[in-house]
């Protein structure tokens, strides 16, 4: 199909570079028999171009980011033939020009235009959270490529950066308790007025965390740096994480989507294992750039991006804060009991104003998405079904 000057001015403006590397790696590896997930991954990186935003679709409605999504969903559904790719596959695997890999993508969609379009990844609720299920039906064999291009979709609309208010919401010093604000006091002490004094000339992740762990041993009575219940393999899982955070030794700006994501891949593997948890909280540290953040079930909020040598005071109610919070404000599930290796729900009997203790086995459904509503169904003992949502 032919471009028209517009789309091939976008085009120019945002070439496409490395972005389809590692896609035609994979499928030079396959040419004249390419695995179905392989072209799944090329369409991922298409979808995800700057490029695609911009262009519109052949029949002028919306842009061509949405109608490749959705043609990306039916190659995952097994519900399209893979012939209608070979044309593409060949401008990849060759290095043509944009121009020739973009007229080929239109064709694609103006050839599958009468595919019905699956169901919107944001459901209808009338109240309450959207359901946005773009990474819920990932398994974790998925490869990261994959995992983090569904988390783009699922999230890039429901992530707020430098939101007024967050540090007092979360770290509020006024209703802290004498101990928090002497731990407060003590870590300030720690900056010199300019700068954090022993902070590692060159921040590698091991100097970094060991400064981390300094300050611990001085200030937070160790609470910290405390060490997860243990289980058999000697491992730790996601069911033990309260707070996550990736360290880099380096800032740079044009890496925040890559680094994001990333984190996002983490929460989300709290969520999965921790279902029933509210929300997540979670920190980046590049170099001495940090960004305070909390994931719950409707998206992704943060401080903004500070330097820790500039907002000493910042720094540390988060270290505090971190140390020393509650279930509560951990985001921790606040209705079910836990004694020793079995969980209990406690239910009002709105009939007979009687309370039913119902311990819970297995759970038998979890979402694997952050955003949706997080619906959650165990097993009881009692062979019924508990359901939270």
């Amino acid at each position: 199909m032919a471009l028209s000057q517009q789309a091939k001015d976008v085009i120019s403006e945002l070439p496409l570079n490395d972005t389809l590397d590692f896609s035609r790696s994979r499928l030079c590896e396959n040419v004249d028999d390419p695995r179905r997930e392989d072209i799944a991954s090329l369409l991922g990186a298409l979808v995800i171009s700057p490029t695609t935003f911009k262009l519109l679709s052949p029949d002028g409605s919306g842009n061509v980011a949405a109608k490749l999504f959705f043609v990306q969903q039916h190659v995952r559904g097994d519900s399209v033939e893979l012939d209608h790719f070979r044309t593409l596959i060949h401008y990849v695997v060759s290095k043509s020009s944009d121009i020739d890999i973009w007229e080929a993508v239109f064709d694609i969609i103006h050839d599958l235009g009468a595919l019905t379009p699956p169901p919107s990844s944001t459901a209808p609720t009338f109240q309450g959270t959207p359901v946005r299920s773009s990474s819920s039906r990932l398994s974790d064999s998925e490869t990261r490529d994959i995992v983090e291009r569904e988390f783009f979709f699922e999230i890039r609309d429901c992530t707020f950066r430098n939101v007024g208010g967050f540090c007092d919401k979360f770290f509020n010093t006024e209703s802290w308790y004498k101990g928090q604000k002497e731990m407060l006091e003590a870590i300030i002490t720690e900056h010199d007025g300019n700068r954090w004094k022993s902070f590692p000339s060159v921040p590698a992740e091991q100097p970094v965390w060991d400064w981390l762990r300094s300050l611990g041993d001085r200030a937070l009575s160790d609470l910290f740096f405390q060490t997860p219940v243990s289980v058999a393999s000697g491992t730790f899982e996601y069911k033990h994480v309260l707070i996550v955070g990736e360290q880099k030794s380096s800032h740079d700006t044009g890496r925040f989507k890559a680094d994001f994501l990333q984190l996002t891949r983490l929460v989300r593997g709290i969520f999965i294992d921790q279902p029933t948890r509210r929300f997540v909280h979670a920190f980046t540290l590049s170099a001495s750039i940090m960004e305070l953040w909390v994931f719950d079930r409707s998206g992704a909020y943060s401080s903004g991006a500070f330097n820790i040598h500039d907002k000493p005071d910042t720094f540390a109610r988060a270290l505090v804060g971190y140390a020393t919070m509650d279930d509560n404000a951990m985001g921790l599930d606040a209705f079910i009991e836990r004694e020793g290796t079995h969980h209990y729900v406690t239910l009002d009997d709105a009939t007979e104003g009687n309370k039913t203790r119902i311990r819970l086995l297995r759970p038998i459904v979890r979402q694997k998405a952050i955003v949706c509503r997080g619906t959650t169904c165990y097993e009881t003992q009692d062979s019924n079904v508990a359901k939270f949502s």
